[in-house]
């Protein structure tokens, strides 16, 4: 009884990561289609999408061989999209708080966000491969147990309180617009404001959903290690790692779900303008010839 729903799980794991692996490379297709999208806030999109795609690509096949190598590199991936996360809201927090766009893009230059991103994928990946590298049972024990899900906890308890005071600021220009009849905003703003709620309230729910039941069972483990091979706590480890394979499906829809509209008017525009020139190579087709 126990195998099979171990057994379940790992299917769980496989058919989440391999949604994951689709629903991220329509959305790396999605941002280099899209010249609208190809803004310095969307490079911290990118980095993230580009992480839980290499999550997703390497767990694909961890329930079948679980093999310590693959399980570091797909680790990497979790860790760089959970500190990615991070750094998204602190940037949504520095617009906000910041109020000139010019301040804010002289904090948030296009050189600052690679190297941001290249400090998190190194990070990660020294977090990850190290107990590889040191071959050594205590160093595992204390990165897989504590070092890594005290990381997850500090980003996700941050991220929480940056959305949080986001969410109050929000409110509080609301209530000031709403007092003064000539800022009153307009529906298209109302529409946009309610995006903005639903996204600043989901964001860290889901992530605590998500992210923290595997760093529980991983503290447990740590606390007692004779527990790792209980079978209640193996069943917990699938359970909880099909969890955030889900939500490196998700994540697409979470952070573009007030822009999916948008993003797909976009989409059209670029294909009626392909549609435009075609038509304009055709009339000139008789005093030209031109291979496209």
């Amino acid at each position: 009884m126990g195998e099979n729903v171990i057994l379940k799980l790992k299917y769980a794991v496989t058919v989440c990561s391999a949604s994951a692996v689709l629903a991220n490379l329509v959305l790396i297709a999605a941002l280099v289609w899209t010249t609208k999208l190809r803004q310095k806030y969307f490079r911290l999109v990118f980095n993230m999408v580009v992480a839980d795609l290499f999550f997703a690509t390497f767990s694909v096949a961890f329930p079948w061989t679980e093999y310590h190598i693959i399980y570091s590199f797909f680790m990497t991936g979790y860790v760089v999209s959970v500190l990615t996360s991070l750094a998204i809201a602190i940037n949504r927090f520095l617009a906000f708080t910041l109020g000139s766009p010019s301040r804010h893009d002289a904090v948030f230059t296009g050189r600052r966000l690679l190297v941001l991103c290249l400090l998190i994928w190194c990070f990660s990946l020294l977090l990850n491969l190290l107990p590889i590298a040191t071959s050594s049972g205590e160093v595992t024990l204390w990165v897989y147990g504590l070092l890594r899900p005290l990381t997850v906890f500090i980003s996700w308890s941050v991220l929480t309180v940056l959305y949080g005071l986001l969410l109050y600021k929000i409110r509080k220009s609301i209530q000031a617009s709403d007092t003064t009849p000539e800022t009153s905003m307009s529906d298209t703003r109302i529409t946009q404001t309610r995006w903005l709620f639903g996204t600043f309230v989901i964001i860290p729910v889901a992530s605590f959903i998500f992210w923290m039941p595997y760093s529980v069972v991983r503290v447990t483990a740590f606390v007692d290690p004779s527990h790792f091979f209980a079978h209640n706590l193996d069943v917990a480890y699938w359970f909880s790692g099909s969890l955030y394979c889900f939500s490196a499906a998700l994540n697409p829809v979470i952070y573009y779900w007030g822009r999916l509209d948008r993003l797909g008017q976009d989409l059209y525009t670029r294909l009626e303008d392909v549609k435009e020139l075609d038509n304009e190579a055709e009339l000139e087709q008789p005093t030209t010839s031109t291979l496209i």
